[in-house]
């Protein structure tokens, strides 16, 4: 009760410090007695209560205040240990908000503390103990740093320089469990430094990764500091970026053939800090001749799998959309790969792939584009359903940069050569989109819609009719079709939507008798958005019916069950506004572009609740 009422008392607004010194001393000592004490409750509280008072309190109290905490962190008691550490948490979360002076004193005391206590379990014939105290204070270390980058402080240099030399030792010989968590507090430290500071920081990084490639050590960790460090300073790295890219180059290529478990660290953390580098410093990445060995190297282990033996070349597959065959890796039935690992390599070099695509420039991307879309293609069938999404979204990111420089130059290299493998990219989608994974579904028929937003005759630039039928065979099938899942669906009206806006749609006609009885199903559905796509597309589709010709008494049918469709959602009351106001648009479409196709008792209803609707909403 004593330390809740306290807590109230400091913590409030009008509370400007204590009357006294002596006063101030005595209630941090009693904080500090129950900030150990055997209640979980009273210790808890006595935690924040702690950081209450040193942040509106003096120096000297804030420095006896980390002094005790510090003393404890590093002894014997493990109890008493996991409560100064806490507490230490608790006061380097709120840092931020101290005074200068406050915080000035937990800081003096903490930082040389806290890296002793690093250091100390970094020896050999360090104890249990030691390790556990060093591992608790790269905890306090970490939320220190947060906290501090968060408030926009810096620590003073011979602090920052203390602490990063216990890290590195740290990343060495420290707890396993910890060295990520130290090699994150050496990337935040990194973040508030001055460009010649980090650029000493960056170099000591660069010369121990460089120790690890030549003794073909694990140096993942470092892979991951300079990866951390560039998301974390973003464009302040600009001046290390390139050489970064390089050594990181060199721990990829020069990895152990042989598949182990460090292996496969060191090429992942390689690859993920690459695409950190290349996202966050894309005016220092941009050089086209150091582009290539980015390009070459995630293609190669964009096909990494060393546990299954493949010695045949990867062959772009173009079956049948109802052909549901396993894929190439089902086959080998005695292989196990519960405890196979490589897919987080070829995870990574999809990822580098997708921030080279939108990083890139236009004559890079038109230069590298057959080779990368061809690997993206072949590989959509990878065994490991993350990876095949990551490609798909790789493939997507093409689709959309793309687009980007087809709406400033229509002549654009760049859209030609994805014109011209349309046909390809939709083989691949129909196949997919049979796939056991619905994730792997989604992300097919999102592609799909990608890619007729950039080219909305993409039917017509299908060189194969066959596999323009089976293309609209899978979108007929996943509109209608409720195991498909909303995403997939509503993914697949936007397709809809799209190739409705062509110039050519004289392809769509085949179509139209059995695509809009599945769009009719679609909008009687009860979730909204599908609902509300599907009342889209029926909106779109009058551009296939009102063509010259086209609205025939054979379509006439179908122009009153669309009508119906609509006005069944346009009556209801109850629907959500995103319906209605699909509703109330595809009904003034129809209106105005097939209304002599449209009986009287039909424009009369239409119109009637047209009316009622613009006096209700």
């Amino acid at each position: 009760m004593a330390c809740a009422d306290l807590l109230t008392e400091v913590a409030r607004d009008g509370f400007t410090g204590f009357p006294s010194r002596d006063l101030e001393r005595e209630t941090m000592d009693g904080v500090m007695r129950a900030v150990f004490d055997a209640s979980a409750d009273v210790a808890g509280l006595a935690m924040k209560c702690a950081s209450a008072v040193a942040r509106s309190g003096t120096r000297a109290t804030a420095r006896e205040a980390a002094e005790t905490l510090c003393a404890r962190a590093g002894g014997r008691d493990a109890e008493g240990r996991d409560a100064a550490c806490v507490c230490l948490k608790t006061m380097m979360v709120d840092i931020g908000t101290f005074g200068e002076e406050a915080r000035s004193g937990t800081l003096e005391t903490c930082v040389p503390a806290l890296a002793s206590h690093v250091e100390t379990a970094a020896r050999e014939g360090a104890s249990a103990d030691e390790t556990n105290a060093a591992a608790e204070a790269v905890d306090v270390i970490h939320s220190m740093a947060t906290a501090m980058n968060a408030a926009h402080i810096g620590l003073n240099e011979e602090h920052r320089e203390l602490l990063q030399r216990a890290l590195f030792k740290h990343l060495e010989h420290g707890k396993s469990g910890t060295r990520k968590r130290a090699a994150q507090c050496a990337a935040l430290l990194a973040a508030r430094m001055d460009g010649d500071a980090l650029s000493r920081t960056m170099k000591t990084v660069m010369g121990l990764l460089e120790e690890k490639i030549s003794s073909e050590g694990k140096s993942s960790l470092y892979s991951f500091i300079l990866g951390a460090t560039a998301r974390a300073c973003g464009y302040r790295f600009r001046d290390c970026a390139g050489d970064s890219l390089a050594l990181l180059l060199r721990a990829c290529e020069s990895s152990s053939e042989e598949y182990d478990e460090d292996t496969i660290d060191n090429i992942e953390s390689a690859l993920q800090a690459m695409e950190l580098i290349i996202t966050s410093c894309q005016s220092g990445v941009q050089d086209a001749e150091k582009t290539a060995p980015r390009v070459d190297l995630a293609l190669k282990f964009l096909s990494y799998d060393p546990n299954f033996d493949d010695d045949e070349p990867e062959v772009m597959d173009t079956c049948d959309g109802d052909d549901d065959e396993e894929d190439e890796y089902s086959d080998d039935e005695d292989y196990d790969d519960d405890d196979d690992e490589s897919w987080k390599v070829r995870r990574a070099a999809a990822k580098v792939l997708s921030s080279i695509v939108s990083t890139a420039s236009e004559a890079t991307l038109t230069e590298y584009y057959d080779a990368v879309t061809s690997k993206l293609l072949s590989r959509t069938k990878d065994r490991e359903p993350s990876v095949q999404l990551d490609i798909f979204s790789v493939l997507g990111d093409i689709v959309r940069v793309s687009g980007r420089f087809l709406e400033n130059d229509p002549d654009s290299n760049m859209g030609a050569k994805l014109r011209a493998s349309t046909s390809e990219i939709v083989r691949v989608i129909a196949r997919e989109s049979t796939s056991k994974s619905a994730k792997t579904q989604v992300a097919a028929f999102t592609l799909l819609s990608s890619l007729a937003a950039v080219f909305p005759g993409i039917l017509s630039e299908i060189d194969d009719e066959q596999s323009r039928s089976e293309l609209m065979i899978a979108i007929e099938r996943c509109i209608g079709d409720k195991a498909y899942g909303n995403a997939a669906r509503i993914e697949a009206l936007t397709f809809v939507s799209s190739v409705c806006k062509s110039k050519d749609l004289g392809v769509m006609d085949t179509f139209v008798p059995t695509l809009l009885p599945v769009i009719f199903i679609a909008s009687a559905d009860k979730y909204y958005k599908l609902a509300t796509a599907a009342l889209h597309s029926c909106a779109s589709v009058v551009a296939l019916l009102k063509r010259e010709g086209s609205a025939s008494a054979e379509h006439a049918s179908l122009i009153k069950s669309l009508l119906d469709a609509v006005l069944a959602k346009l009556a209801a009351a109850d629907e959500d506004h995103d319906v209605k106001e699909a509703a109330i648009h595809a009904c003034a479409v129809i209106l105005a572009h097939l209304n002599h196709h449209v009986n009287n008792q039909d424009q009369s209803r239409a119109l009637g609740l047209l009316l009622e609707r613009s006096r209700n909403e």
